[in-house]
């Protein structure tokens, strides 16, 4: 094996090791964000459901509420 092809082989490496641990550090910390805001969302649609059920006291129903949220 000649130098180059070892010259080669050490940078096709390197590169390897860093995107496989760029892969794994952003997967990682996109996956906490995206759970985080799943969270808030979730939070905040079940205070929208909430508001919109005290309004009217049980006259909305189950698909008119549903339509209300997600127009919101």
């Amino acid at each position: 094996m000649g130098f180059r092809s070892k010259l080669l082989l050490s940078y096709i490496i390197l590169i390897a090791l860093i995107t496989g641990s760029f892969y794994v550090y952003f997967g990682y910390s996109m996956q906490r964000g995206m759970l985080e805001d799943s969270n808030v969302n979730l939070t905040s649609q079940t205070q929208i459901a909430r508001l919109l059920v005290m309004r009217d006291k049980g006259a909305t129903k189950p698909h008119q509420l549903a339509a209300d949220i997600g127009a919101v």
